[in-house]
């Protein structure tokens, strides 16, 4: 039981380093942008899909959110906040760090 814990407890650390690096890189040069919901789910865990376009490129941004004041759902659109140089890095404006 102690060895599932402790291995539930560096996965945490590893993911968080993971979310830390990647807001980094973000923040260096961040892109503004439009991007379309095409996903959104509420229960058991807070998901979204969207698809949003950097020099006539598709991206899809896969990832959670944390809160929704403004009530978005899938078909809206919603703020992407990307890494000029690695545009699939990207956070939403539902996410804490946007």
């Amino acid at each position: 039981m102690a060895v599932f814990i402790g291995s539930l407890e560096l996965y945490d650390i590893k993911r968080n380093k993971d979310k830390v690096i990647k807001l980094a890189e973000i923040h260096k040069a961040p892109l503004y942008l439009k991007g379309l919901i095409t996903y959104f789910h509420s229960s058991k865990g807070h998901s979204i899909s969207i698809k949003y376009n950097v020099h006539g490129i598709s991206y899809e941004y896969n990832g959670g959110w944390d809160r929704n004041v403004q009530q978005l759902k899938a078909g809206d659109s919603i703020w992407i906040k990307c890494s000029v140089k690695q545009p699939e890095l990207a956070i939403c404006e539902l996410e804490d760090g946007y």
